[in-house]
């Protein structure tokens, strides 16, 4: 079992976990698109800098977040922080999660 060092952490690897089940779910074609709209969004019409795979990555990354309405990091903790409160009017165990949870409704 994985011991979290932060909520921040547990947060980040949530996020990438929900990132990745949309992107394998997705066709090659589609995710060309996408790579298409991130060099289309990034660099605008002329692009000033080179194009590296892993910055194309991390831009379609941010636009699959954004199509998938993942919350900010503050608006997920305090998802998980108010979980946690009910929990403990419930006498649960107020410890972080072992592993991300599998999904948090998008805040508001």
């Amino acid at each position: 079992m994985t011991a979290w060092r932060s909520w921040r952490q547990v947060y980040w690897a949530w996020r990438e976990a929900q990132i990745e089940a949309y992107r394998d779910a997705l066709p090659r074609a589609h995710l060309l698109h996408l790579a298409e709209e991130a060099v289309r969004r990034y660099m605008g019409a002329e692009p000033q800098t080179a194009l590296t795979e892993v910055l194309l990555a991390s831009w379609v990354d941010e636009i699959i977040a954004e199509r998938l309405g993942l919350p900010s990091y503050r608006a997920w903790l305090r998802a998980q922080r108010a979980a946690m409160r009910r929990a403990a009017a419930a006498n649960a165990d107020l410890t972080p999660p072992a592993a991300p949870p599998a999904s948090v409704p998008a805040a508001t």
